[in-house]
């Protein structure tokens, strides 16, 4: 297998993560990274940054997710790091962010699993018997 470089990205910050995904639901792929101070880079496939957002002062951002957690056929940004605050957001068109909710837990948040525990996910999309992991 060939490998090829399409892109090099300079930063600042150590990089923790990355997901790709259509954060903003304009049916194009972005990638979002999450970083050590608590900043998020939008990133496009091309290695364009069209937004950073400091999401947090200074707390790194240690797991980023990006699903429709709400059925509405719409991702959502959801994010957890060393602060202990599980945040989701919503995306606009041009890349704004607006929070969705916020729940601060006991501890830092190192990791995100989305599961269906109530199957209202199967019982709205009978097509699919499917559940969602992430």
């Amino acid at each position: 297998m060939k490998v090829e470089k399409l892109w090099n990205l300079e930063c600042n910050d150590s990089i923790l993560g990355i997901r790709l995904g259509d954060i903003n639901n304009n049916g194009q792929i972005e990638v979002v990274a999450h970083t050590k101070s608590g900043k998020l880079l939008i990133i496009t496939l091309s290695g364009t940054i069209i937004r950073q957002v400091v999401i947090t002062q200074n707390s790194p951002i240690w797991h980023l997710e990006i699903h429709d957690i709400n059925n509405d056929k719409k991702n959502e940004l959801i994010l957890g790091g060393l602060d202990g605050v599980l945040r989701t957001y919503k995306v606009s068109s041009t890349y704004n962010l607006s929070a969705y909710w916020n729940h601060k837990l006991g501890a830092s948040i190192s990791g995100i699993l989305i599961y269906d525990i109530n199957n209202c996910w199967v019982a709205n999309n009978k097509k699919t018997k499917k559940k969602k992991f992430i």
